[in-house]
């Protein structure tokens, strides 16, 4: 049976907005999520990496006040809005960004409480020293190659349901990877985004329908930045310094 020009045209109809929608989806995770490496990250052996629990204060330098509130990330320059970080939003963000750490495999992962007990007990406090000492000393502590840390910059959550939103979720996350042995940024990704509607920002239709076409919540959001962050981590590599022995356990 040959099909009408009528039928035909309703088929290429869908699969122009199937393509448009994947290549919305496309152009909507490069628009919220940036991921950078730098030229060391090439010459040093990551292998062993430690997972430090996320914070909201992480060598950032906060700006303004209210409407004109900003937090700059002292590693890579960025500048995001400040928003609400309540205390649950970095545990709930470390246990996410853990989750898929492992789904990705590859890494030798130290577990962010392992991570948290060194630096209680070392007393490593980040306001007092400088990045190569305080990543240094995890390094040394733990054994490892690289440090994953990041700060929770904004964790403001939806108001309304999720067919009608009346103040969407709006999340900023900034991560880095670090090498433990000189406290230089090897790698680092940021994600900012506040979920709009489709009259908001019709081009932003791929993304709104991969995500169920509904208003996320943050930790929603949180978790589909991980997933598309980790997805450019970069693979475990060779060669290098090798990292350094871990401290006995007390």
């Amino acid at each position: 049976m040959i099909p009408s020009p009528g039928t035909r045209a309703s088929a290429l109809l869908l699969a122009a907005i199937i393509a448009a929608a994947l290549v919305s989806a496309l152009l909507g995770c490069a628009k919220f999520v940036q991921v950078q490496e730098t030229d060391l990250l090439r010459k040093t052996k990551i292998r062993r990496i430690a997972l430090l629990p996320f914070r909201s204060d992480l060598y950032v330098k906060f700006s303004g006040s209210g409407a004109r509130a900003t937090v700059t990330c002292l590693y890579d320059g960025k500048t995001f809005p400040r928003g609400k970080v309540p205390e649950r939003a970095l545990a709930e963000v470390t246990a996410i960004f853990l989750q898929q750490l492992a789904l990705k495999g590859g890494y030798d992962v130290v577990r962010p409480g392992e991570v948290e007990a060194l630096v209680a007990r070392r007393r490593l406090d980040p306001k007092a020293l400088d990045p190569p000492a305080f990543f240094g000393a995890i390094g040394q502590g733990l054994g490892v190659d690289a440090v994953l840390a990041g700060n929770v910059l904004r964790y403001d959550e939806r108001h309304g349901s999720a067919y009608g939103a009346e103040s969407p979720a709006s999340v900023a996350i900034d991560v880095h990877l670090v090498d433990a042995r000189t406290g230089k940024m090897l790698w680092e990704a940021s994600y900012a985004e506040t979920q709009s509607t489709l009259s908001e920002n019709a081009a932003g239709i791929g993304t709104f329908v991969q995500r169920g076409a509904r208003f996320l919540r943050a930790h929603d959001l949180a978790d589909w930045a991980a997933e598309q962050i980790l997805d450019r981590f970069p693979p475990p590599r060779a060669g290098g310094a090798p990292a350094p022995a871990a401290e006995a356990a007390p």
